[in-house]
């Protein structure tokens, strides 16, 4: 949220919903009561966006609601969503972790999420174990066919061993070494197979 949405610490799943939903909340006393009746802004991903797609798929789906509310800041660029919710007050948004960590100058502050078991923080650490329901897994897939292909085998094997430290470099949140162990075993079977 904007950094003047003090009163925004963290947000439940029903919460959420009522903000991203279709009859998306327009003050932030429609989310909940107990909140000031100060207006609500929405930024977010366009419809083209991989994590547009994910948010609806964790926060609406499950909540049986069939579409996202339409009347948001649109942006396929992460950080132009985050400056619309640093310059505009009472705004909420979402985007990747890596441009909440750019920004992370004060302007913007982090809400908790509630999927059901208490509020957790956004974190390496809590997106790491799975204990912050928001985070979006990234994966690459390769037919088995194609790791015949020694320059295939060669590029996939070189991505298993080095995205940890790559994928830090750019302000993703790495795999654990126990997934990443788990994807070096699956590959070396899937080409020795």
């Amino acid at each position: 949220t904007n950094i003047e949405t003090e009163f925004v610490t963290c947000l439940t799943t029903d919460e959420v919903v009522s903000i991203w939903g279709p009859d998306g909340a327009t003050s932030w006393d429609q989310v909940n009561p107990e909140f000031p009746a100060e207006e609500l802004q929405v930024f977010a991903p366009g419809v083209d966006s991989g994590t547009y797609d994910f948010f609806n798929e964790t926060i609406l789906e499950p909540s049986e609601v069939e579409s996202p509310r339409q009347d948001f800041n649109a942006s396929e660029d992460d950080n132009v969503i985050s400056q619309g919710v640093q310059g505009t007050p009472g705004a909420w948004g979402f985007f990747g972790f890596a441009y909440f960590q750019e920004s992370a100058d004060g302007a913007l502050t982090a809400v908790e999420y509630d999927a059901g078991e208490g509020c957790v923080s956004p974190s390496i650490e809590s997106a790491q174990d799975g204990s912050y329901g928001l985070t979006r897994p990234l994966f690459i897939y390769v037919k088995n066919e194609a790791l015949a292909r020694p320059e295939v085998a060669d590029y996939v094997t070189f991505y298993v061993e080095n995205v940890g430290d790559l994928i830090e470099s750019v302000g993703y949140i790495p795999a654990t070494e126990d997934e990443i162990a788990e994807a070096q075993t699956a590959l070396e079977e899937a080409i020795g197979g």
